[in-house]
């Protein structure tokens, strides 16, 4: 006597031809899966992205990160005014790195103050009024209030008031 209940019966046979029922039912459906794939999500995908502008031709990301455009503009010379007190002034030089002169950089933000005195060690200014001097490579001196900043073009620059 045997202690298996279903000696008799042949599940080897019944799981074998489950899983090949199975195995087929799923390569059937792989194989739909990529016609519709093809015929229909695809297309569909391609054509929203083209309505949306996310295509390739009209949205490059690789070009929009990698694309730094200089800027010809110079400053010879810029200097930072500011009170220290009622009675006297103060003139700090400031020297600006030729990796800011790219096209859409801000230059003389009060950010822009705040971040260069901090990353040269100046003194703070005691409140947040000064005067930018500066003489660009065409000779033209400007003076800029603490409501005015720089924005680089490609040949020249455009003064902003905040």
């Amino acid at each position: 006597m045997s202690n298996y209940q279903y000696e008799n019966s042949n599940i080897n046979q019944f799981m074998t031809n489950l899983l090949w029922g199975l195995f087929i039912i799923h390569a059937k459906l792989q194989i739909w899966f990529g016609k519709v794939y093809d015929n229909f999500f695809y297309p569909v995908y391609m054509s929203l992205e083209k309505i949306l502008g996310l295509d390739d031709e009209t949205y490059n990301d690789d070009v929009a990160i990698n694309t730094v455009v200089k800027s010809s503009v110079k400053f010879l010379s810029v200097m930072l005014q500011y009170k220290e007190n009622e009675t006297e002034k103060k003139e700090i030089e400031i020297n600006i790195d030729p990796s800011e002169y790219i096209v859409g950089a801000k230059l003389f933000t009060s950010s822009w103050i705040t971040e260069y005195i901090e990353n040269n060690n100046l003194n703070q200014l005691p409140d947040n009024k000064y005067n930018i001097l500066f003489i660009d490579n065409d000779i033209n001196r400007q003076i800029l209030d603490n409501e005015k900043y720089v924005i680089l073009d490609t040949n020249n620059y455009i003064i902003k008031t905040i």
